[in-house]
């Protein structure tokens, strides 16, 4: 859904490649927005007692 909506830059563009109505597409990108955006992406959350390594903080990686 939300490809098609980028890739024709428009939802009129997405509703037509998708054969869905304009409004359709608009109801299930309000659906999307509407989400946690845990639910809608697969990035995994570090646990509540994680902790940023110091060195990691403050840029001075290994080079």
């Amino acid at each position: 859904m939300l490809t098609a909506v980028v890739d024709t830059r428009s939802v009129n563009g997405a509703a037509e490649v998708l054969y869905m109505s304009q409004s359709g597409v608009s109801r299930a990108v309000a659906r999307l927005e509407a989400r946690p955006i845990w639910c809608a992406t697969a990035i995994q959350l570090p646990p509540p007692n994680w902790k940023m390594d110091s060195t990691a903080a403050s840029g001075s990686a290994n080079r």
